[in-house]
């Protein structure tokens, strides 16, 4: 069971107004889902998003656009890397109210990790709603762990300072951008090892131009390969570091009778094509974007006839 409430200004708002109609459907998840509590503010992954049936036909790169979208327009904050995340009007729409609730939203709050960059955000709005909810409560019990140790945060001086402290430099936009779709390809490798050496390898492997989408579904086809034995499954980094998500396992020769896996792709593909020539959106939304995207680049396809149809890009 969830906490959120629906609201039917939700639709109404300029901030969902000016979202695609996935990231408007995928924030709509976020705020009414099984994961949504108190506080707004949880760890979901991309996995998890995409277990959702309604939600794997995207793909992963296609869950990762909807939530940038969301985060770019303020409906959230993420923290891309860990998977938490925090619904930015939460506590506005769905406030905290009676000691119960305020002690249920302070231990949700205090197991959240400090250094996320939008806890002070957070710590602020929930400490409005708590002493909102105090104020209106005829008998009150200070929640165990509230006021939070809010740190203080240092004012600039008026007079220069001969010394000053040193701020860390930003990450710049590039890097943010390469590490990208790490945390994906993380949850469908089948060997969890050198989390750092990975992550390096996987940035080092989108500089040289591989996009998220293959990397993963390459790392889709290593996890399910028939023929990969447990026991040699090659480190991430290493696999990243050879490319791996280019190879692709030997196909077992077909049976008589039986087409073979080019012969079943060229079928799937030409369903495909029928489907976007006739307008059948039911059907073209069952293939992915990189599909679609396939057909366009080998000209069996126009761009007016995937936009008349609705097929997915």
């Amino acid at each position: 069971m969830s906490y959120g409430k629906v609201h039917d200004a939700y639709w109404e708002s300029e901030t969902i107004d000016s979202l695609s109609d996935r990231a408007a459907l995928l924030g709509l998840f976020l705020i009414s889902g099984k994961h949504r509590n108190a506080i707004g503010c949880f760890k979901i992954g991309i996995g998890a998003i995409t277990d959702e049936p309604r939600f794997g036909k995207w793909g992963i790169e296609g869950v990762s656009n909807a939530l940038r979208e969301l985060s770019e327009g303020g409906f959230i904050a993420r923290d891309d890397r860990t998977g938490w995340t925090f619904i930015v009007n939460a506590l506005k729409h769905d406030p905290i109210k009676g000691y119960k609730a305020a002690a249920h939203a302070v231990g949700l709050f205090l197991a959240i990790p400090k250094n996320l960059s939008f806890h002070s955000e957070l710590s602020r709005k929930l400490s409005a709603s708590i002493e909102a909810a105090k104020a209106e409560a005829k008998e009150w019990k200070e929640p165990k762990g509230y006021p939070f140790d809010t740190p203080s945060i240092p004012q600039p001086s008026p007079l220069p300072s001969p010394e000053p402290y040193p701020l860390p430099e930003p990450q710049p936009p590039a890097a943010r951008n390469l590490e990208e779709g790490f945390e994906g390809f993380w949850e469908v490798y089948p060997l969890k090892a050198d989390e750092p050496k990975a992550r390096k390898a996987y940035i080092a492997a989108r500089k040289a131009g591989a996009s998220v989408e293959e990397i993963t579904a390459g790392a889709v086809r290593y996890r399910d390969d028939p023929g990969r034995k447990p026991e040699f499954t090659q480190k991430p980094h290493n696999w990243l570091a050879g490319k791996g998500w280019s190879a692709r396992p030997a196909e077992p020769p077909p049976k008589p009778g039986e087409l073979s896996a080019d012969e079943k792709e060229a079928n799937r593909l030409a369903t495909l094509v029928w489907a976007i020539e006739q307008k059948k959106p039911n059907i073209a939304n069952n293939y992915s974007p990189a599909d679609v995207r396939k057909l366009i680049a080998s000209g069996r396809v126009s761009q007016e006839q995937v936009r008349a149809a609705g097929a997915p890009t």
